[in-house]
């Protein structure tokens, strides 16, 4: 069955003369191609005929304007995602600016309300090439994600993605204010990137990328086939080893654990652990194996807020341990923010043949 997607928001979502579709068009061509069944929804109708032109991008509408509608369209529609990216003409009509992110938390409440199950994605607005309207724009998408990470903390399914930062004045057309053809092509990257780890999104992409395997003598226990609590598993990963990785996508604040054994010969080993280092949180990992324990916070910041090979980190939780077959993992997680604690791999390499230990401080023993 199709994934349904509402576009939401305003004429930069809706498009303009010279992109009658806006990001939508390039949205829709990344998702076809990555193999996935959705179907754009919603009471409007713009774009080019190859792609699926519906969507609710109201030109000229401020966040109460949406607010007002939005419940008629999420009955009609019932989406399973939903893009939301408005306030822009909060900013260019002046409207009441001081109480904006109110209407806004507003906004998002009656959506959660109206389809608890539906993922929200929330997005910052783009710039605006206007000193007066850039320094609005910058004070508005500076208290988003803060509001976007109190619902996650409340097990909201609302994930904040940053679309300003991704954008330049170059980026902008010549009325300063909606984006070029190639901006709204940047948008669109950045909703496909925001898309992927979505559970709902489980139709396999067309011939992923393999991960390198580990070499022969390293034994590895992907996580996803570990026994989760609270921890969801996230297919379509193709940074991630297997193209899956574990993860506790109810944000903030979430905890989870994942168990799992050690099927192989008993023998000395170092444990690495592999997982992803997101900008956006810094969730903490507990490893307890063969009598030790070891915590630490994702706080690498390596570049981006998604699952991506920039994102990818590794850590050596134990060295010179003892283990035999039976012997027994535990991850504990607790998510932060909109980093959640996802976990790729555990790596269980022979002492005889580990390279030299990383610089990581040494675990405490249990």
């Amino acid at each position: 069955m199709a994934i349904k997607i509402m576009p939401l928001g305003d004429s930069n979502t809706r498009g303009k003369d010279w992109d009658p579709a806006g990001y939508r068009d390039n949205l829709w061509n990344q998702l076809k191609s990555s193999g996935f069944d959705v179907d754009f929804v919603g009471s409007q109708k713009e774009g080019p005929s190859t792609i699926d032109r519906d969507h609710e991008g109201h030109g000229g509408w401020r966040i109460d304007e949406i607010a007002n509608n939005v419940d008629s369209w999420l009955t009609s529609y019932q989406p399973d995602v939903i893009m939301l990216m408005i306030g822009t003409n909060d900013v260019l009509q002046d409207y009441q600016l001081s109480t904006a992110i109110d209407r806004l938390n507003n906004l998002i409440d009656k959506i959660v309300a109206k389809v608890p199950n539906a993922y929200l994605l929330v997005g910052s607005i783009p710039p605006i090439d206007r000193p007066l309207d850039q320094q609005q724009v910058l004070e508005y998408n500076a208290q988003i994600p803060g509001l976007v990470s109190s619902k996650a903390s409340q097990g909201k399914k609302v994930k904040f993605v940053d679309i300003f930062k991704e954008l330049t004045f170059s980026d902008l057309s010549s009325d300063d204010i909606h984006p070029t053809a190639s901006g709204y092509a940047k948008i669109a990257d950045v909703w496909y990137d925001a898309l992927l780890p979505l559970p709902v999104l489980s139709n396999p992409s067309p011939s992923p990328s393999p991960s390198p395997s580990p070499t022969p003598n390293v034994i590895r226990l992907e996580a996803e086939a570990m026994q989760l609590t609270n921890y969801v598993i996230e297919s379509n990963q193709s940074p991630a080893s297997g193209s899956k990785i574990i993860s506790l996508y109810q944000g903030g604040g979430t905890t989870g654990s994942a168990t799992g054994t050690f099927n192989g010969p008993t023998g000395t080993y170092n444990v690495v652990v592999g997982y992803f280092d997101e900008t956006d949180g810094k969730s903490q990992l507990t490893v307890k194996v063969g009598g030790v324990t070891d915590t630490w916070t994702f706080d690498k910041w390596l570049t981006d807020s998604w699952v991506t090979s920039k994102t990818k980190a590794t850590r050596t939780v134990a060295q010179g341990v003892t283990l035999q077959a039976g012997s027994t993992i535990q991850l504990s997680g607790v998510a932060d923010g909109g980093e959640w604690a996802r976990v790729d791999y555990i790596d269980f390499i022979p002492v005889s043949s580990s390279p030299s230990p990383s610089p990581t401080p040494a675990p405490t023993p249990t």
